[in-house]
């Protein structure tokens, strides 16, 4: 028997991912709009509910 080890997320479940930004990031916050790219960032994702699913939304970026 196969055991499943993965977890599904919850609302309000945070994470990290680093990407390469070849194409332009925006995140506002604070009524600060911040944009990167060609460079690896670390973004703080939460997890967010829409209207029709549910999705990763961008938070803020982690390294200067």
């Amino acid at each position: 028997m196969m055991k499943i080890t993965k977890k599904l997320p919850r609302y309000g479940d945070k994470r990290l991912i680093k990407r390469f930004a070849l194409f332009p990031i925006s995140i506002i916050q604070n009524h600060i709009k911040d944009t990167r790219w060609l460079e690896f960032v670390v973004i703080e994702q939460k997890f967010a509910e829409g209207l029709t699913d549910d999705f990763w939304e961008n938070v803020r970026f982690i390294n200067k």
